[in-house]
């Protein structure tokens, strides 16, 4: 699969599901290797034999965790949604890609994955800024953990593509300066407008009166904020403070309300926007800028 060999990958992953059975812990490594198999499925445009692996891992999986389940039914989710892409469906594939990109949580690279096949979307629907800017988040996510989608074939060929149509018609400094301000975007505030219809704007700054209210946060809201831009979850923002988790969800509201914002994404914008010589953007990719609606 990561070499682009799908026909052979399919082949492959059916012949290790009709033997698996027998294996020592089944239920997991079934698991596994039906998400191999709707990735492949989905990426070759076969959506019915995609959507067949996504019903038997939710039965598989509804007996884990939140957690486990949410992870397995983000790979499924965004290989239907691969698959509603190559048939030309748009509007389900962006459904299907949005709905993953709600459920990946902590996995960073499953966001970069959601995050660059809404680019492609963007990019079959004409809308070639907005591709430009994805294209850069996807990028900006994956540099963030050291890495590129070159090791997977499949998809670095639709990046390579994707990027051709925009740089055709944009020209190539506003395709430039467009990938620059996605590769730019805190994680949180990537994700938020990843999840947004496709004619809004990416932010570039937040609203002059947000920006003036700062002053109007204690310094303990601020390293909440800062945290909060990070992509930490209330829990883990307790954690790190040594305080109750109720404590930091006050201390999130007090600053959504002190800031007239009312969500997440909106404050990592301000941090990002607000902090001189790219102090907001370093604080926001502190530990891996991993996104979170907790």
């Amino acid at each position: 699969m990561f070499a682009g060999d799908l026909p052979h990958a399919i082949a492959h992953c059916e012949d290790g599901l009709a033997v698996l059975p027998a294996a020592a812990v089944p239920g997991r490594l079934r698991a596994q290797l039906l998400i191999i198999l709707a990735v492949a499925a989905g990426l070759a445009g076969d959506e019915d034999r995609a959507a067949a692996c996504h019903r038997e891992l939710g039965a598989l999986t509804e007996a884990g965790s939140e957690y486990i389940r949410s992870w397995y039914s983000a790979y499924s989710l965004w290989a239907l949604g691969a698959a509603a892409w190559r048939r030309g469906d748009l509007d389900r594939a962006a459904g299907l890609h949005q709905q993953s990109l709600r459920l990946r949580h902590d996995d960073q690279m499953g966001t970069a994955f959601s995050v660059e096949a809404l680019a492609w979307i963007a990019a079959s629907r004409h809308q070639y800024e907005r591709a430009a800017v994805l294209l850069g988040a996807a990028a900006g996510l994956l540099r963030s953990m050291g890495t590129t989608l070159d090791g997977f074939q499949p998809l670095a060929e639709h990046q390579r593509d994707c990027e051709r149509q925009a740089r055709q018609t944009l020209g190539e400094t506003a395709f430039e300066a467009a990938y620059r301000r996605g590769a730019d975007l805190p994680a949180a505030v990537a994700v938020a407008y990843a999840l947004q219809q496709p004619t809004e704007k990416p932010p570039e700054k937040p609203p002059a009166r947000a920006v003036s209210d700062g002053a109007a946060l204690t310094s303990r809201e601020l390293q909440v904020a800062r945290l909060v831009a990070a992509g930490r979850s209330n829990k883990q923002i307790a954690a790190e403070l040594v305080v109750s988790q109720r404590t930091a969800e006050n201390h999130v509201e007090h600053i959504l309300t002190k800031l007239g914002f009312t969500s997440r994404a909106q404050v990592a914008a301000w941090v990002a926007a607000s902090q001189p010589d790219g102090e907001g953007r370093s604080a926001a990719l502190a530990g891996g800028g991993q996104p979170s609606r907790q």
